[in-house]
């Protein structure tokens, strides 16, 4: 699946709190979200497995709604 730009009338649904554009908006995001939340351990075989923090990924997701209202188009 190809990422594909949002449209502006997604954006200013999202902003102005439309639930089905603010998922479209998350959808959009979530591998870059998913990329910020990754770590890396190191097992005792010394194999790295990575994983994604879901605490963070959450605390990111909050974020986001939480400024999403405030967006301004430049």
């Amino acid at each position: 699946m190809t990422e594909q730009e949002l449209s502006k009338e997604t954006i200013e649904n999202a902003v102005a709190g439309d639930p089905q554009a603010i998922k479209k908006v998350l959808e959009h995001y979530a591998s870059y979200i998913d990329s910020l939340c990754t770590e890396e351990k190191e097992r005792p075989d010394r194999t790295v497995e990575k994983t994604i923090n879901e605490d963070m990924r959450q605390q990111v997701i909050c974020k986001l709604l939480e400024k999403l209202p405030n967006f301004k188009e430049s």
